[in-house]
């Protein structure tokens, strides 16, 4: 028998801290899409509430994984993904926060 341990801390509306025994993350999003990163590496993904269907991508973070990746791709691309799911996550925020 397998004992597990996870905790999520909620910081602001659309940010969680998660915390287990092995690793710690952080994840960005709301419900339906979210972008998670920690130690344990980096996953994007999107679901339809109420549905069951989902997707994730979890990126490959090793050294071997960055070894067989095109270079250029190896040092653009995660950056320019954070940049796009952080700006998503934060007009969503910003949207919903707005007084109407």
């Amino acid at each position: 028998m397998a004992l597990r341990f996870r905790k999520t801390f909620s910081l602001i509306p659309g940010i969680k801290l998660n915390i287990g025994k092995r690793s710690a993350s952080v994840r960005v999003g709301v419900k339906g899409f979210g972008f998670t990163t920690g130690t344990a590496g980096q996953t994007v993904s999107a679901s339809v509430p109420g549905t069951g269907l989902s997707v994730s991508h979890r990126f490959k973070s090793d050294a071997r994984a960055a070894a067989v990746a095109a270079p250029a791709m190896r040092s653009r691309r995660p950056w320019l993904l954070l940049l796009v799911v952080y700006t998503v996550a934060g007009l969503i925020w910003w949207a919903i926060l707005l007084p109407k």
